[in-house]
């Protein structure tokens, strides 16, 4: 299964994420304390933060197809470095 969706979306999950877990944690006393420690994640921040991946294996173990077939997709919200 192959399934892409657009960068809009993916933020607008995050930020979903981040507002309702805090609250469902909260809502039962057994994960009530572990609401303040995902508050304290900031996970929105996640949608700011850079990183860097690494692709790494054996030879012709399909390293550039598989970057192909990402680079495509993350152009318009990645820079690409060679």
């Amino acid at each position: 299964m192959h399934t892409v969706f657009p960068h809009e979306s993916y933020e607008n999950l995050i930020r979903n994420f981040a507002h309702k877990i805090p609250v469902l944690l909260a809502s039962h006393p057994s994960t009530a304390e572990f609401a303040i420690a995902v508050e304290k994640l900031q996970l929105e921040n996640v949608l700011d933060a850079r990183f860097t991946v690494a692709v790494i294996g054996q030879m012709r173990a399909g390293k550039s197809t598989l970057l192909n077939a990402i680079i495509p997709l993350s152009q318009n919200s990645c820079h690409l470095k060679f």
